[in-house]
C-alpha cells in the first residue's frame, strides 16, 4: 500500500466479524461470498462495486488470519484481475504490526 496509494484493501470477512478487530484503515469490507457479485461486470449496476470495475487496479485482500483472503485473491484472479495480492497473516498480522484500523 505504501507503493500504491490507490490500492484497494478488501477485508473479505462477514460484516458480523468486523467489530472484533475492525477493518484496516482505508480498507473496505466486502464479504467473500459477495466479492464475485460486486466484481462481476455483467450483473445489474446496483449490485456492483464501482471500485472493482478496473481489472488492472492493485487489490489486496485480507481476513482474520489469511486463509479466506487467499481464496478472495484467487476468485478475483480467476475473474481477470491482474494485480491482486493477499495479506499473509490477515488482521492478526496487521494488528501485531501496530497498524491502524477503522
Amino acid at each position: 500500500m505504501k507503493e500504491d496509494s490507490n490500492a484497494l484493501l478488501i477485508d473479505v470477512r462477514d460484516a458480523a466479524d468486523i467489530p472484533t478487530t475492525g477493518v484496516p484503515a482505508g480498507g473496505v469490507n466486502i464479504s467473500l461470498g459477495m466479492l464475485p457479485i460486486r466484481a462481476d461486470r455483467e450483473l445489474p449496476e446496483e449490485w456492483l462495486d464501482t471500485r472493482l470495475q478496473d481489472r488492472s487496479c492493485q487489490i489486496i485482500t485480507t481476513c482474520f488470519a489469511g486463509m479466506m483472503s487467499a481464496i478472495g485473491a484467487k476468485v478475483l484472479k480467476d475473474m481477470g484481475f491482474t494485480n491482486v495480492r493477499y495479506m499473509e497473516g490477515g488482521m492478526d498480522a496487521w494488528k501485531e504490526a501496530g497498524l491502524p484500523t477503522d
